[in-house]
């Protein structure tokens, strides 16, 4: 307990010891009081009704006119009123008929009323149905008693009556023990404020706010405990800035590291991870830190190099395949040797996009020696069969120079698709920017290869446009090659008897102009690599091509801010879709 709270707890009890004594003291001083003044106002009531009721008892009245008097005074003072006579039996009664009182000589207060006094008595009135409180005086004609006038009162009222005093001086006993509180914590306060400043100083502290200082005390004392205090806020604070500087830059280093980055404490909990290791591992810091690095990492392998690393201090170096997307993470273990609770040091870094661009090389080098190759055999293959003798023969030599010429011809188209998607990828090859009406420009394209489908048995045809001002900002030249090659591609993996349709619509600020074909359709497994330059789906090695169209396809969309998407399923046919910003 604090000390001025003890010292206004001493202060209120002496203070609530002498209310108390004072509010029992004047409790029962008003109690008896208020039980005097009523009892003299029954009294006079009772001496009222005998005026009244006298003569007519003296005169030998009718009981009739006794009992209506009784009702009419009892209905004047708010009472019961009950005449007696002078044998003790009720004639008239303000509530109640007066024959079921019956005798009332027994009562303590009708038998002193005989005796010619005043008398009192309280109990259960039947007239009034409740407890009561009775006054009863001798009713005198002459020098003789002709009977008792009785009033009666409800014990009730007189209850209520003590109960206000009582609640009055409650509420009085209450605002001057407040009165007293406030004086009691203003006393104490002025005596304990310094120690109170000073520990609420070194509460604020404790709490990180290095800058708290108090001020001296008017009592030597606690100027001294200040002044120390004081000195001592200002080494910590030094001390403490220190250590946060270093652990700032720290963190910070961390924090903007491009690997993954997470610290383990010798009982294998998190204690740190960079936003790296967030988007790694798929959970926010605040959910990550304090729980164990295995149900957070979800891989024993993760789990088993970190162990190792904090109970064995042995550094580790693993390449793991981690997650459901196989990401090939590059995982190093370095243990912290008095680090807090930082023992162990994991750092992941990530060699999915090494291994993917790896990837992608060696199968561009495969590609463009497999597309190199068969024109450079044929090539070969001619010239060396001119060389053996057919060059003699005019006719045969024709035609061996005709099919130089062919794969020649292939080589040079190839050679030139592979700068023209060089140009467009470096941004070389300019575009001319202009507001692009899709209608005519799906029409030109659709009439431009109608024979070639006829040819191939095909139904090719373009849905209606519903916007015929639907346009794009864009080069006319560069999407109209963009769009014939998916028109290009569409027909030659589509088989004689199938449809290939072309359609247009806004969406979402944008235009996308798809082509559906019922061609053989893509595996799942290919269909994220169709876009790569002479990429080639097992069921098209075989088929003419150099495998770049929608290569260019996908760069020309992506010069206009645009993208190119594919949905297909083997068998079913496929849609390529070019999503381009609509022209405001």
């Amino acid at each position: 307990m604090k000390l001025r709270t003890r010292i206004a707890l001493a202060y209120v009890a002496l203070v609530a010891i002498a209310l108390i004594s004072l509010a029992v003291y004047l409790s029962r001083s008003e109690q008896d009081r208020l039980r005097e003044r009523v009892e003299g106002d029954m009294t006079d009531e009772a001496r009222l009704v005998a005026l009244v009721v006298g003569p007519l008892l003296a005169e030998g009245a009718p009981a009739a006119e006794v009992d209506a008097a009784a009702k009419r005074l009892g209905q004047e003072i708010e009472g019961g009123v009950t005449v007696v006579s002078s044998d003790g039996r009720a004639v008239a009664d303000s509530v109640v008929p007066p024959a079921s009182l019956g005798d009332l000589s027994q009562r303590p207060e009708v038998a002193r009323a005989l005796a010619g006094e005043v008398g009192k008595g309280s109990g259960f009135s039947q007239s009034l149905r409740t407890d009561a409180t009775y006054i009863a005086v001798p009713i005198v004609s002459g020098q003789d008693s002709v009977g008792v006038a009785r009033v009666a009162r409800p014990s009730s009222q007189l209850s209520t009556s003590l109960g206000d005093i009582a609640l009055t001086l409650l509420v009085a006993c209450l605002v001057a023990g407040g009165a007293a509180v406030v004086v009691a914590l203003v006393i104490a306060g002025a005596m304990t404020r310094p120690l109170g400043r000073l520990a609420r100083a070194a509460r604020r502290l404790a709490g990180g706010q290095l800058g708290e200082r108090v001020s001296s005390s008017a009592t030597a004392e606690v100027a001294d405990l200040a002044d120390a205090f004081n000195a001592m806020a200002a080494s910590l604070q030094g001390t403490i800035s220190r250590l946060a500087e270093e652990r700032q830059k720290l963190e910070s280093l961390l924090a903007s590291s491009a690997d993954a980055v997470v610290a383990v404490d010798r009982e294998g909990l998190i204690t740190f991870t960079n936003a790296a290791a967030e988007a790694v591992f798929r959970t926010s810091r605040t959910e990550a830190v304090g729980k164990p690095f295995l149900h957070v990492v979800r891989d024993h392998e993760l789990n088993e190099l970190a162990s190792r690393c904090v109970k064995l201090a042995e550094r580790g170096l693993r390449v793991i395949a981690y997650g459901p997307e196989q990401r090939w993470l590059q995982a190093s273990a370095v243990p912290i040797e008095g680090g807090g609770d930082w023992a162990g040091l994991i750092i992941l870094h990530d060699l999915s996009e090494v291994r993917r661009l790896d990837t992608v090389r060696r199968d561009f080098i495969t590609n463009v020696s497999h597309e190199l190759r068969t024109p450079l055999a044929g090539i070969k293959a001619s010239a060396e069969t001119l060389k053996e003798g057919a060059l003699h023969d005019p006719e045969a030599a024709a035609e061996f120079v005709r099919h130089i010429e062919n794969e020649t011809d292939r080589l040079a188209q190839m050679v030139e698709e592979l700068l023209e998607l060089s140009r467009i990828e470096s941004g070389a090859a300019p575009l001319r920017m202009g507001v692009v009406t899709v209608g005519p420009l799906i029409e030109r394209c659709v009439q431009r290869f109608a024979p070639q489908a006829e040819r191939a048995g095909l139904h090719l045809s373009a849905e209606p446009i519903e916007d015929e001002g639907l346009a794009v900002q864009g080069d006319d030249d560069r999407l109209g090659q963009a769009l014939a090659n998916l028109l290009h591609n569409a027909i030659k993996f589509t088989p004689a008897g199938g449809q290939i349709t072309v359609s247009a619509v806004a969406h979402n600020g944008e235009v996308a102009i798809a082509v559906r074909d019922t061609g053989i359709g893509i595996a799942a497994g290919d269909r994220s690599r169709v876009f790569e330059r002479f990429y080639k789906a097992a069921d098209a090695r075989g088929r003419p091509g150099s495998g770049l169209g929608l290569a260019i396809v996908k760069h020309i969309v992506q010069a206009h801010g645009g993208r190119a998407t594919v949905e297909s399923q083997p068998g079913q046919g496929s849609t390529f879709t070019v999503l381009l910003p609509r022209a405001r």
